[in-house]
């Protein structure tokens, strides 16, 4: 039985491990995994400017059809859709942690339009950003002013 295993398969022995240059399609696909990541870096730095898919294919190196794909593989979303997504996310930090109207919000993520940004905001939060913030403000007391997660307990002294 042993004499149709291979030997390089046998236990104990030491396998040369795969290099990069044995299989260039794979470092290729890394470096545009790379890409991907940087460019959503560079539309992090840039939440309050307004982005274009050329100018992302550019960075990547890629056509913008598969540039979309691409982006679309390794994050689950379309790169504007992501963008969008990732300024509501900030849009909901700013709603959290400060006071700044919505209006104020909108503009420092780039919105001219305060009303075109509400309608953004609930379409991906399902909310308005003046409910969200009342609500997150609620829980946010609550959790302050909410009883120790450990009860105390009283130990009675039944011994007499």
């Amino acid at each position: 039985m042993l004499a149709n295993i291979e030997p390089n398969v046998l236990p104990g022995l030491q396998i040369p491990p795969v290099t990069t240059e044995q299989f260039p399609e794979r470092n290729e696909f890394r470096e545009i995994e790379r890409r991907i990541a940087q460019t959503v870096g560079y539309m992090r730095e840039r939440l309050n400017q307004s982005l274009r898919v050329p100018k992302l294919a550019i960075m990547v190196g890629v056509s913008q059809s598969h540039f979309f794909a691409l982006f679309k593989k390794q994050t689950g979303f379309a790169p504007m859709d992501f963008f969008i997504r990732m300024r509501m996310e900030r849009a909901c930090e700013l709603l959290d942690a400060t006071s700044l109207s919505v209006k104020e919000i909108a503009a420092a993520l780039g919105y001219d339009d305060q009303f075109y940004f509400s309608r953004v905001f609930k379409s991906v939060n399902q909310t308005s950003p003046t409910k969200y913030r009342v609500s997150h403000t609620k829980q946010k007391v609550a959790r302050q002013t909410s009883v120790s997660p450990f009860p105390v307990h009283r130990w009675e002294n039944s011994g007499g």
